[in-house]
């Protein structure tokens, strides 16, 4: 009996001696601790082991649990053990968490190293490459060395200090672009990634000047009076652009704020291939947009600022589709609408410098265009054409632009003409594609990046696609001291674009319809009945729940994509099963040739690639590789068919230029 009350009375004893620790633990102030590794290690070997620890300064605390917050590893909670997953990539890294009652605990940051030997601490850390204090104008990459050899060489960069317009660092790539200024001056860090103690700097400068001197194409070359640049780093500042919200022409939606984005997530815009910043997207809805009500419909930027003569240069990806306009210009419309005969064409006050492309169906042309004057009233034909002055190349001499690769397109206005310089020289990809002297503007005016959608089919060709991309890298504005008259800015407050945080940069599905989301034949914009997936043998039909295409017996359904070329690579994808029969369903695309600046032309098949082949069993999703080859191409086709005796249901298709 005294043994039981004995029992008791301890047991009353260790509750309140539980519950003041716990009323303490409520009430104590957190304090921050750090959780440290055995001898303070910061790097960890694939399939090594960690014992862990939470310290307050020296003293080390109990009951703390651990997990892992990001990273390859795997962690026994009560041990403290941490194991390195056998398979983590070198330089990885590893965050690891601590709970304490009480207690605010720091994550502990390791960083994968290539051996257990690795794990030697840093002494000292020196920045080797580049090896040159002046950089020239491109991709530098960063190397450094870690003493002693036996520690981790992982490494931080990281600027220290102002950095320059034009100047970018990600990870171990130094890009330092066009718009820097010459010998402007910056600095590097280069911290061991498991010391951030062990650190180094290096000063470098910007060497901008042209090896050899550029021989102007005028008379006198041009004075310069001052420079626009915009990479996008920031995203679309509402301050220097306007995002247009209007419509002209006849047939088409206009341009909306809704078709515009833009990523300024460096690793994404690298990836994509920008030079620095970010990337601007104007997305363009063709004929399937699946938005009956947003079909024909583009994006606009305009510049909020009027510039005067100069040299206007973009780098961009052409919207690579037909049906849709692609162009560059400078604009403002002082009183051409005001009904001014034609005869005192003189006292219109308008400026306009276009570059615009395709030209009749095709993007191996280009057109640039110089309107000196301009009336709504006049007659186009007999009028206005009069007072133009337009530059069309052809003949197919430049190569092929909707490549997808990025392109620089630029225009030299100059309106020197007391010493011969009166005019306009277009460029793309720095090599001159013509030159006009007359009927050149004369008023500053914005200047404007846009797709939009003329109507005239013999122009553009026909937009039979459902939604397409162009992308914008930077835009420079050299302005030059050339004589102008005062234009104007404009007015209107715009749209605000959408920024795409670190998603993806989408991209143009070559494939209308893929989804089978819409019927096979629907009106455009103009009311007339158009057909995604042509019935080209047998029957063909387009079923719900879920959406797909449904071939019967011996049928085949086809769809033509205008406008690509010889040479270009594509990832065409299906997703299909036979739903009958012992035989093969065939998905394949044919390289024809065939007239591009007519609605539904007739083709000429150059040749074929492989064909994904499905068989009856199981649903699947298959993918080709393809590169387009044969003379003459300007069409690809889409094929997918089933032979006789054997049904099949297709789910989905896209295709993707590579």
């Amino acid at each position: 009996m005294k043994i039981k009350k004995i029992w008791c009375i301890v047991l009353v004893l260790v509750t309140l001696f539980l519950l003041i620790a716990c009323g303490d633990a409520e009430i104590r102030p957190t304090k921050t601790m750090e959780i440290k590794a055995a001898a303070d290690i910061r790097a960890v070997a694939p399939g090594a082991d960690l014992q862990l620890a939470v310290f307050e300064g020296s003293q080390k605390l109990v009951g703390a649990l651990f997990e892992i917050r990001s990273g390859p590893a795997k962690i026994h909670t009560l041990s403290g053990l941490l194991t390195c997953d056998a398979d983590a990539k070198i330089e990885e890294k590893i965050e690891v968490g601590a709970i304490l009652s009480g207690y605010t605990c720091k994550n502990l940051i390791l960083t994968v190293v290539a051996d257990a030997v690795d794990a030697i601490e840093p002494v000292s850390v020196s920045l080797l490459a580049p090896t040159a204090e002046s950089l020239t104008v491109g991709t530098h990459r960063l190397a450094a060395a870690v003493l002693p050899a036996e520690a981790s060489q992982a490494v931080r960069y990281a600027f220290v200090g102002v950095v320059p317009t034009g100047v970018t660092l990600l990870e171990d790539e130094l890009t330092v672009t066009s718009a820097a200024a010459d010998n402007a001056a910056f600095t590097i860090a280069v911290t061991s990634a498991v010391n951030d103690k062990i650190s180094a700097t290096r000063t470098f400068a910007v060497d901008n000047l042209p090896a050899t001197p550029e021989v102007s194409p005028w008379n006198k070359a041009p004075s310069v009076k001052s420079v626009f640049y915009d990479d996008f780093a920031s995203g679309i500042d509402g301050n220097i652009w306007r995002i247009e919200n209007d419509a002209w022409g006849a047939n088409n939606n206009g341009v909306r704020p809704a078709n515009i984005s833009y990523t300024t997530d460096k690793n994404v815009a690298k990836e994509f291939g920008a030079e620095s910043g970010g990337v601007a997207v104007l997305q363009s809805n063709g004929d399937f947009m699946q938005a009956a009500d947003r079909r024909r419909e583009g994006a606009n930027l305009v510049t909020r600022q009027a510039f005067g003569p100069g040299k206007y240069e973009v780098r961009m990806k052409v919207l690579p589709r037909l049906g849709q306009c692609t162009a560059l210009w400078t604009y403002w419309s002082g009183n051409s609408g005001s009904g001014i005969p034609y005869e005192n064409y003189t006292q219109i006050r308008y400026s306009e410098i276009d570059i615009e492309l395709p030209l009749w169906g095709d993007f191996r042309n280009i057109s640039g265009v110089s309107y000196q004057y301009f009336s709504s009233s006049w007659d186009w034909a007999t009028q206005v054409n009069n007072r133009r002055d337009v530059l069309n190349v052809e003949d197919r001499s430049v190569p092929a632009l909707n490549d997808g690769r990025w392109h620089t397109f630029a225009f030299d206005w100059r309106t020197d003409a007391a010493n011969g310089d009166r005019g306009v020289i277009w460029y793309a990809d720095g090599k001159e594609f013509g030159r006009k002297s007359t009927w050149i503007p004369e008023y500053t005016a914005t200047f404007n990046i846009a797709n939009w959608f003329p109507e005239e089919v013999p122009w553009i060709g026909d937009p039979t696609f459902e939604t397409a991309y162009m992308y914008v890298d930077w835009v420079r504005i050299t302005q030059y001291d050339d004589p102008a008259k005062i234009g104007s800015t404009g007015v209107g407050s715009g749209g605000t674009a959408t920024n795409l945080g670190a998603r993806p940069i989408p991209l143009t599905d070559y494939i209308a319809n893929g989804t089978f989301g819409q019927a096979l034949t629907v009106k455009n914009t103009r009311n007339q009945d158009i057909t995604s997936w042509t019935q080209a043998a047998g029957a063909v039909k387009r079923a719900a729940e879920p959406n797909r295409l449904m071939l019967e017996g011996g049928s085949k359904a086809t769809q033509a994509i205008g406008a690509q070329y010889a040479g270009y690579t594509f990832s065409l994808d299906v997703d299909a099963e036979v739903t009958g029969g012992t035989g093969k369903c065939r998905a394949y695309v044919e390289y024809c040739n065939g007239d591009t600046a007519i609605q539904n032309p007739a083709l000429t098949v150059v040749g074929r690639s492989e064909a994904l082949e499905f068989t009856g069993g199981e649903r699947a999703a298959q993918k080709l590789v393809f590169t387009v080859v044969g003379a003459g191409v300007n069409h690809i086709r889409l094929v997918i068919e089933t032979e006789a005796g054997t049904t099949a249901s297709v789910y989905r298709t896209s295709m993707f230029l590579l």
